[in-house]
């Protein structure tokens, strides 16, 4: 007995130590299972934060809300009655999804403000739209506003540009709609910390209802037009020319010299005076003005650089 329980207790150190070889075995694949199976998580995550961190805005739309019931009372800001907004965000592209994030900044009277709201992302696949109406910018404020009369601005970032209208409307307390207005909202252009800033020069009028004559030298008669240009890009722009052109058939030409440049968001008017003796009138006078005729400026925007005026002979 002693002998056989002695083999027994020797033969089973031995399964023992085995038994214990495969546990760590087994523990050993489960861990470096757990490791395979957590490593590409953890590879999606980091991914998706880098493509968060990655991502940057190029367009800012600010839509002002006006929504719920006002009572006119104290710190109300409209008019008695029922006030809604519908702001409609459509992507104009055919092929590309655009990427946005909304934020609501709600305004306070006193020119007090409230902190923002976090960003909220989203999506528009091409050529749809989606809309954002009172009760989805409700559902981002504290749940004692949800009755209340309130008012601020829906702020969409985006990485491409997008068409956004607000539709407002309002009526009494009791009855139906008795104002309805509709608002594009133009664009906001971000510029990268990084980015190059750029020129972009325009011809913003010619003011052809101002078109004088002037017979008075006796070398002849000369034909005088105000010109003016605007530098509505976010960069400098050096020397450049701007050459007035007109009739008849486009043959007189004139040639302005801006030594000075012009700076970013400045305007500058000039008067254009023909030579003597050329007329305009063919019968009728038309004159263009092509801004950075010598193209000696980068621009964000090339193709603006022109603008016609016609007067009636």
């Amino acid at each position: 007995m002693t002998r056989t329980k002695s083999a027994n207790r020797f033969r089973f150190l031995p399964d023992n130590r085995a038994l214990q070889r495969r546990t760590s075995s087994s523990a050993g694949i489960l861990v470096g299972l757990a490791i395979a199976l957590i490593a590409p998580l953890g590879s999606a995550a980091s991914a998706q934060e880098q493509a968060s961190i990655s991502w940057k805005p190029k367009f800012s739309y600010p839509v002002k809300f006006v929504c719920g019931p006002s009572s006119e009372g104290f710190q109300e800001g409209v008019v008695a009655g029922f006030h809604a907004t519908a702001i409609n965000i459509h992507n104009p592209s055919l092929d590309s999804r655009v990427r946005l994030k909304k934020q609501i900044a709600r305004a306070l009277p006193f020119q007090a403000s409230e902190p923002v709201t976090a960003f909220q992302d989203d999506v528009i696949e091409p050529n749809t739209a989606i809309e954002v109406e009172c009760n989805e910018i409700r559902m981002r404020m504290p749940a004692s506003m949800t009755t209340q009369f309130r008012t601020g601005f829906l702020v969409i970032l985006s990485d491409a540009p997008l068409n956004v209208v607000s539709v407002y409307s309002s009526r009494p307390m009791a009855g139906e709609v008795s104002t309805l207005d509709v608002e594009v909202i133009d664009a906001v252009r971000l510029a990268d910390a990084g980015e190059a800033k750029h020129a972009d020069l325009i011809v913003s009028d010619i003011d052809i209802a101002n078109l004088r004559v002037d017979c008075s030298s006796t070398n002849g008669c000369v034909t005088r037009v105000d010109v003016s240009i605007k530098n509505q890009g976010d960069g400098d722009a050096g020397p450049f020319e701007t050459k007035t052109t007109f009739d008849p058939a486009q043959s007189i030409d004139v040639v302005e010299q801006s030594p000075a440049g012009l700076a970013a968001g400045a305007s500058k008017t000039f008067t254009v005076t023909t030579p003597p003796g050329r007329n305009c009138y063919d019968p009728d006078c038309e004159i263009c003005a092509f801004v950075d005729s010598g193209n000696a400026i980068s621009e964000s925007d090339e193709s603006n650089n022109k603008l016609c005026r016609v007067r009636k002979g």
